[in-house]
């Protein structure tokens, strides 16, 4: 009877953490002690230049490095949220683990050295009975930065209190992708949320070279098409200038969220910064082996887009 007992309160206590995701990069990726996140974080938004034109932010698309690195880049889209939201639909790709189909973070929280965010359950539920493409599947979160590093920023920014929906993006076809972010847009459409695109960009080429490749992929956004946006990455591909592995790892992720957007009303990406981990970092990051990064915002209402990269 005892052991019965006891393997009932084992089982409740291990189903109440399971969503509970702790800190997993924080003095790596970013600073572990709180006062120190705060004032790196408040900095660079401090010496951001935020979008102040038409429209509505729908959407960011933000890298997901070290903060040395890319926190600078990120900084101009997270500046230029003005809006509350009751959510951040945080969108990326995995990392650290493959697996089939989106990895949903359902319930718990996720934490940083600044607190914990809640995750959206009820919405989550939602957005998973709609697609079965989207499960819940916290494992595919415990190991991966390209969430976690973006949340410090929106703590920081977003003085009102908000829940988070992580979902990252494993093995999926163009089908899959298009039905998923559909799928999710068609869920978020009139409500008050943000869709966070969490990506970097080429992968270890030269500056020059990632500069070429970086902004031909920035500027394939425009269009606010996936199909284009597919294209134009295999083409870029294709290219294989020295070094480059992949024009974009976020490829998925910026796919499904591009449908999703779609769907939401979105109409316009602006390019607030485009850069690379030497041009930011020059003395941890050899010119001619870079990553690269681009910040911009995604708008409703706003008409088309322009082209005009700050630099960075």
């Amino acid at each position: 009877m005892l052991m019965k007992v006891a393997l009932t309160l084992a089982a409740g206590i291990l189903a109440g953490t399971a969503g509970a995701r702790e800190p997993q990069f924080a003095g790596s990726f970013y600073p572990a002690d709180p006062a120190e996140l705060t004032a790196a974080v408040d900095k660079a938004l401090a010496a951001a230049k935020p979008y102040k034109g038409k429209g509505t932010v729908a959407g960011i698309l933000v890298p997901h490095a070290g903060y040395v690195f890319s926190g600078g880049v990120a900084a101009h889209a997270f500046a230029s949220l003005k809006d509350r939201y009751d959510t951040v639909v945080l969108l990326g790709s995995a990392h650290a683990e493959g697996f089939a189909g989106a990895a949903v973070m359902a319930s718990g929280h996720y934490a940083t050295p600044l607190g914990k965010v809640e995750a959206d359950s009820k919405l989550a539920a939602e957005l998973i009975k709609k697609n079965p493409f989207f499960r819940d599947y916290p494992r595919g979160h415990e190991k991966d930065h390209t969430l976690e590093v973006e949340l410090p920023f929106l703590q920081r920014k977003l003085k009102s209190p908000f829940k988070i929906l992580p979902i990252l993006f494993g093995r999926a076809d163009e089908k899959e992708l298009e039905a998923a972010g559909r799928a999710l847009g068609r869920l978020l459409k009139g409500r008050k949320v943000l869709l966070l695109i969490s990506t970097d960009l080429s992968h270890y080429p030269s500056s020059a070279d990632a500069r070429r490749s970086d902004l031909a992929l920035l500027k394939a956004l425009e269009k606010m098409d996936p199909g284009y946006f597919r294209l134009t990455n295999s083409v870029l591909a294709a290219k294989k200038p020295k070094g480059l592995e992949t024009p974009a790892c976020g490829v998925s992720a910026v796919e499904a969220g591009l449908y999703a957007l779609g769907e939401m009303g979105a109409s316009r990406f602006e390019l607030l910064a485009h850069s690379d981990s030497h041009r930011e970092y020059p003395s941890g990051a050899p010119e001619n082996r870079v990553v690269g990064y681009g910040a911009g915002v995604f708008l409703s209402g706003a008409g088309p887009a322009s082209f005009s990269p700050s630099p960075s």
